[in-house]
């Protein structure tokens, strides 16, 4: 037997019923229970009012509780109206940066630099080295060995 429900959102005045948090339930057999056969106490959700409301789904001793959240709409429209003011400048800064920016990169980007190989010389000549150091090496052991 189960019996599945979930959490939701909602802002103040919006339109909820106790079905937006069901999700499924199953009798003892493995058949799909329909929600009317359920037992549902959603008697303190307040969508008019802002905070956190629990509501109890029953059926045949399973019990599961979903919440529901209310948030109030009219912060979230201040806050809205705050982040496109935010976003506003923020688009102002970032065009006179790329007009600052569309200058060299275009300089930049027409020059192509030869390919020197100096890193590859820096790499032979170093394994060159430490080979003849190496060698050496081998030939004075050997040199003070025969004494």
């Amino acid at each position: 037997m189960t019996l599945n429900v979930k959490n939701s959102t909602i802002y103040t005045g919006d339109v909820w019923s106790p079905q937006d948090n069901f999700v499924s339930a199953t009798d003892v057999d493995g058949n799909k229970v329909d929600f009317n056969q359920l037992t549902v106490d959603a008697s303190k959700v307040d969508t008019n009012k802002a905070g956190i409301y629990d509501v109890t789904y029953t059926y045949d001793g399973v019990t599961s509780t979903a919440r529901v959240t209310v948030k109030d709409k009219t912060s979230n429209v201040l806050l809205s109206e705050e982040n496109k003011d935010i976003e506003a400048v923020s688009e102002k800064i970032s065009e006179k940066n790329d007009n600052k920016n569309d200058k060299s990169d275009d300089s930049v980007s027409k020059k192509i630099l030869p390919e020197t190989g100096e890193a590859q010389l820096l790499v032979t000549t170093t394994m060159i080295s430490g080979f003849v150091i190496l060698l050496m090496s081998i030939l004075l052991a050997r040199k003070q060995l025969k004494k």
